[in-house]
Parts: structure tokens; sequence; C-alpha cells
């Protein structure tokens, strides 16, 4: 089974270029235009090769771009096994040149996404999600009020290990 370990986002909304590693677990805070949303919608793109619920057009698709070059790079990981699917948008004159590069390089990426781990129950109907669905259906996903998680003493543990 295929797990994400890791997401580096160039040039998309307001990231210049960011690196996620990604655990079992993953969550995001932070104030809105920080960059949430976009490293779903990042997901999205280097599976898809669109965010679902926009234009499909390359042009389009480098709408979401701060510059002349956009990427995404999706690392899977199971096993021994590691997959690197790599998106890129790149404007030329008038033109968007889009190109995916994979490695190993004969990989089938929609392949890959039915073996993908996500903590959901079908993940046709996440890749068709919105943004605000995706966070929407993340809230719903963390754990009740109810649950044995002491989520103000994780919390208040993980602002303390960055200092003051």
């Amino acid at each position: 089974m295929m797990k994400l370990s890791s997401i580096r986002i160039q040039g998309m909304h307001n990231v210049s270029d960011k690196t996620y590693q990604l655990g079992r677990m993953n969550y995001f805070r932070g104030p809105n235009g920080v960059g949430k949303s976009t490293v779903m919608q990042a997901i999205q793109l280097a599976l898809l090769g669109y965010i679902p619920g926009t234009d499909k057009k390359k042009s389009a698709i480098f709408h979401h771009s701060n510059g002349h070059h956009m990427s995404v790079e999706l690392v899977l990981e199971g096993g021994s096994n590691k997959i690197t699917i790599n998106r890129t948008w790149t404007r030329k004159g008038k033109d968007v040149v889009a190109t995916v590069n994979t490695v190993p390089e004969d990989i089938d990426i929609e392949a890959i996404i039915g073996e993908l781990a996500l903590p959901i129950l079908n993940f046709n109907d996440f890749i068709g999600m919105t943004s605000n669905k995706l966070k929407d259906w993340f809230i719903n996903f963390l754990p009740s009020a109810d649950s044995d998680i002491d989520w103000n003493s994780r919390l208040r543990a993980e602002i303390e290990s960055y200092g003051t």
C-alpha cells in the first residue's frame, strides 16, 4: 500500500518553494492565505494533472501560478517502493507547456491512485472535492471532543516545541 510521504510545491499561489514531509497523520493550521488549501490542491494536481472543480486546460491550471513556472512533486512510499510524480507548467510566450515525469518512468499514475492509502472511503469522491469541501471533510475526520485524545495538551506541547 502506498502512502504520501512528501510534497514539494514551487510557484503556486502564495508558496514560492516549500517541501512538506508528511507523516501518518498531518494537520495544517494557520491564518487564511498561508497555503493550507494550496497543499491539498497540489496533491490533486500531482495525481490528476488538474484541480477538481476547475477548468482542466493548461492555461487555466497555470492561473494558480505566481510566476512563469509552477511545479508540484509528490513522493509516495510503500514498503521498499518509492514513486515520485513531478508535474510542471511553464509559460512559453502565449502558451503553457505542461510536463509530467515519474520515477520509475513507466509508472501508471491511475493505478497508483487505486493503491494510495488515504483516510477516506472513496478516493474518487475525494479527488472531486473543492478545496473548501476538503477542509470540511478533514474537520469532520478529526476526532470529536469526546475522544480519548487531549487536543489541548497535544497542541500546547507542539507549540512549546517551537519555543517562544
